[in-house]
């Protein structure tokens, strides 16, 4: 064996274990990260972490990593509290808005986070979606 194949023998075990470990490492963005400072005419004017015994129940059965609760104020009368929901996994997040009512609150997906929005009218909760789902970075091509 030449020096040459020995190299190459020796270092393909060692790229495949690199881009495995590039594969299976976390991200440090938090949720609180995600959210964009705006969304059309929409503003972040706060958040702050959800408890756990506040999060629906299908919520926390489908993996519930992490949550957050923020505010944005907009064009209408009143708010949109928006509920940021890491569900672990985008089929996960898919099939939450499968079977959500969204007669009662928009909800939306994008990758592997689950969105309720909530304001004073449906068309504003509808509008506020919109406007998140076009500027959540999880939806943005690169």
């Amino acid at each position: 064996m030449n020096t040459k194949s020995f190299f190459i023998s020796l270092s393909l075990p060692l790229i495949w274990i690199a881009l495995l470990l590039t594969a299976c490492s976390r991200s440090d963005t938090t949720l609180e990260d995600l959210l964009p400072k705006s969304a059309g005419t929409w503003r972040l004017e706060n958040m702050r972490p959800l408890s756990p015994e506040l999060v629906p129940s299908q919520l926390r059965s489908a993996g519930l990593r992490a949550a957050i609760r923020a505010t944005y104020s907009g064009p209408g009368p009143g708010d949109c509290n928006v509920e940021v929901y890491d569900v672990g996994s985008q089929t996960s997040a898919f099939e939450l808005v499968q079977k959500w009512r969204q007669s009662e609150h928009p909800a939306l997906y994008s990758g592997k986070y689950f969105l309720i929005t909530r304001a004073s009218t449906t068309p504003l909760a509808s509008d506020c979606a919109r406007q998140l789902q076009r500027n959540f970075p999880a939806s943005r091509k690169p």
